[in-house]
């Protein structure tokens, strides 16, 4: 599992915003937290190397961090040297901005999201640490191999010694028992929610030991909706969730930019290459 949080930072106020989620997760995860800027030019080395120690000395809580400064010409690519490996992840701030602007702005945490294949944690421009918010939470759909998602759900739970807990959202429609392959939801398992979610609660606690809960969410809007409205009422510590290779989401339709603004917790995005 992870050893280090690693922040890219560029100087912005959205950026830094990852900080306190990412030192949350550090602690918890008994890891070593590391902020790092990269540089495009070597004269702006020393500027960088200013900013980030500035920025290192307003963090108060545990872990402390380390700092680091990348020479590269294109920022992606060093971050995603850094995202390549395993032990380490990316904690970043991002509002996901679409391909056409994103290349037009320079947005380089799209970039790395859209590209990364290991796991990393996006924060959005909504999210508010809760002190009370513990569980890690994984929302898996009932149509995708339900595998690699919650295992590194799992993997997570066990090393921030969090509760696991595995929700479903779905349109709350009677099922079609009789023909599973045409479901009669637009979203969601196609039979029962919460028996799909107790074959997988079972599957994770007899791997290892885990407190495990369920919950099945009726939403006749769209999964993002359901996801959005539970973690208001029930906050989580952090919100796993499955992207295809190119990054686009499941379980959740629409785009990950949707989903960073409706939900106010950091967000696991595991790629369907990953494990």
């Amino acid at each position: 599992m992870f050893a280090t949080v690693v922040v890219p930072l560029d100087g912005s106020n959205l950026a830094a915003t990852a900080i306190p989620p990412a030192a949350a997760i550090a602690l918890a995860g008994h890891a070593r937290l590391r902020l790092v800027s990269v540089a495009r030019h070597e004269d702006e080395l020393t500027t960088a190397r200013r900013q980030l120690k500035a920025t290192a000395r307003t963090v108060t809580s545990e872990p402390r961090p380390d700092i680091q400064v990348l020479l590269d010409h294109n920022p992606a690519d060093a971050l995603l040297a850094l995202a390549s490996d395993p032990t380490q992840v990316l904690c970043l701030a991002s509002h996901d901005v679409p391909p056409p602007a994103a290349h037009a702005v320079h947005a380089v945490g799209s970039k790395v999201i859209a590209r990364a294949t290991n796991p990393l944690v996006v924060v959005g421009p909504n999210v508010a640490l809760t002190a009370p918010a513990t569980d890690v939470v994984v929302a898996l759909d009932g149509i995708h191999h339900p595998q690699p998602v919650l295992a590194t759900a799992a993997d997570w739970a066990r090393q921030m010694n969090a509760p696991l807990r595995i929700v479903t959202v779905y349109e709350p429609v009677p099922a079609n028992v009789h023909r599973t392959s045409h479901p009669t939801r637009h979203h969601g398992p196609s039979g029962d929610p919460d028996e799909y979610l107790q074959v997988l609660a079972r599957a994770v606690e007899s791997s290892r030991p885990i407190t495990v809960s369920t919950v099945a969410i009726a939403d006749p809007v769209s999964v993002r909706s359901g996801l959005a409205d539970h973690l208001a009422g029930r906050p989580a510590h952090l919100l796993v969730i499955g992207a295809d290779r190119r990054g686009r989401l499941h379980p959740v339709s629409g785009t990950l930019r949707d989903l960073l603004h409706a939900v106010a917790v950091p967000v696991l995005v595991v790629k369907r290459t990953h494990r």
